[in-house]
């Protein structure tokens, strides 16, 4: 899925992937583009597959 802004602009990246919950896709992994910089950042899911926290690149938590 891609995520756009005003102007058309890529903005966002976001990859599909395994999802604990059948015939449903979990996203994976996001990549942000911001002033020619990119920010790759990784989901984690629980049983269910709902996101409970999201890793930048170094591994820190971003978003809990």
């Amino acid at each position: 899925m891609t995520e756009r802004d005003d102007q058309g602009e890529v903005t966002a990246l976001y990859s599909h992937g395994y999802s604990a919950v059948p015939g449903i896709g979990s996203v994976t992994n996001v990549q942000k583009f911001e002033n020619d910089t990119v920010f790759d950042q990784t989901t984690a899911c629980d049983h269910r597959g709902s996101v409970y926290r999201l890793t930048n690149d170094d591994g820190d938590v971003v978003l809990c």
